[in-house]
């Protein structure tokens, strides 16, 4: 788990010219609205804009809305028979290419004709349009975006609680030790036991230990 500033440089490759290690990347969505997002955010946040567009009188947006909402509702319909065996991974895949389909149809009807603060929202959804359905093809990612949101709980109430940060050095502090806690977390390692043995690496002059999970590649170091 990578925590940075929104709009800043990846942490890893800031660090050492580190490209990430392999995986999947989630990210909070109020930081980075036009990057990867998990399906399930997409279809909320235009469906609770139902109400206010048919205030505006926007029978397009409403519809579009209403009709988000229920390829919603056949996602999760899917996904609770895949979490409880009664459908098979298989099965899923070929059951969400027309839930796909609709929904990619239905936010470029909305790019196209919609009101302007509709266009822009599904214009941006568009731009990562493969990597929004990367729960159908990689099993071990869920159709939410808790596994991103939970992890920076910590941090969100860090910052309310300490007014953020007053100067680059130490932002820079803070995404550090954020990363390597929350990494350490998910892991079930020891925090203190680690950072210990980073400083003493670090009065040594040697390299500090790894934050990888053991037995995983190291990345690649240009």
């Amino acid at each position: 788990m990578v925590i940075v500033p929104s709009g800043a440089l990846s942490l890893s490759t800031r660090m050492n010219q580190q490209q990430p290690p392999p995986g999947i990347t989630a990210q909070d969505w109020t930081a980075t609205p036009a990057t990867v997002q998990t399906l399930v955010r997409t279809l909320l946040e235009l469906a609770a804009s139902v109400e206010p567009l048919k205030q505006r009188v926007a029978e397009l947006e409403a519809r579009l809305g209403q009709a988000l909402l229920a390829e919603e509702a056949r996602v999760f319909s899917l996904w609770y028979r895949v979490r409880d065996g009664t459908l098979s991974w298989a099965d899923f895949q070929v059951a969400m290419l027309p839930v796909m389909a609709c929904v990619g149809a239905l936010l470029r009807e909305g790019a196209e004709g919609a009101h302007k603060s509709t266009q822009r929202t599904c214009r941006n959804l568009l731009k990562p349009e493969a990597a929004l359905w990367t729960f159908v093809w990689e099993a071990d990612v869920e159709p939410t975006n808790n596994n991103a949101e939970r992890p920076l709980r910590r941090a969100v109430l860090w910052r309310r609680r300490s007014f953020g940060t007053q100067s680059a050095a130490g932002s820079q502090f803070v995404e550090r030790i954020l990363t390597a806690v929350t990494t350490l977390r998910q892991q079930q390692r020891d925090v203190l036991e680690y950072l210990t043995a980073a400083c003493a690496a670090a009065i040594r002059g040697e390299q500090a230990p790894s934050l990888l999970p053991s037995g995983r590649p190291a990345p690649f170091t240009s």
